[in-house]
């Protein structure tokens, strides 16, 4: 968590790494991957209820 380095954000301009960098705000819902070959993003916690 926090905010990147210099350095991950000039591997991702140069595409040296391929990773999804999260927003600042976390919920229940976020999604926890993302697919590499078509980009859409799944999975996350199940909500409060489904969880006990």
């Amino acid at each position: 968590m926090g905010m990147p380095s210099g350095e991950v954000f000039e591997a991702l301009d140069a595409g040296a790494i391929d990773i999804e960098l999260g927003g600042c705000c976390i919920s229940d819902d976020d999604p926890t991957h993302r697919c590499a070959a078509c980009g859409v993003s799944f999975g996350g916690r199940p909500a409060a209820q489904e969880r006990t």
